[in-house]
């Protein structure tokens, strides 16, 4: 069974449920890249972070954005996860598709 994940967005209060389809590792930082679960996800999603996606309309609905966060602690020692720089998160794509290109499909 995949791993899911269950995070509140900050902004709105909402939950969004997320399949979990990778750890990245790069440097000393871990970075995780999430598929949400539903269109209302994808919504509400789009405020909590920067999701990955076709700047083309007419392939938009054709493709799935994923999300990646960085894997932090908080000063208590609690998992959180934070907003990524865009730069970081082109390699941590590029990192995510190599390691994937015969599980999924990209375009």
């Amino acid at each position: 069974m995949a791993e899911k994940l269950y995070l509140i967005n900050e902004d709105t209060g909402k939950g969004v449920d997320f399949e979990v389809l990778d750890r990245i590792r790069v440097g000393r930082k871990q970075y995780i890249v999430l598929l949400p679960l539903t269109a209302e996800d994808i919504e509400i999603c789009s405020s909590m972070m920067e999701p990955l996606a076709d700047d083309d309309e007419d392939s938009a609905d054709d493709c799935t954005d994923v999300c990646i966060l960085e894997i932090g602690e908080s000063r208590n020692g609690n998992t959180q996860f934070l907003r990524v720089e865009d730069d970081v998160l082109d390699c941590v794509f590029k990192l995510f598709r190599d390691r994937n290109e015969e599980r999924f499909q990209f375009v």
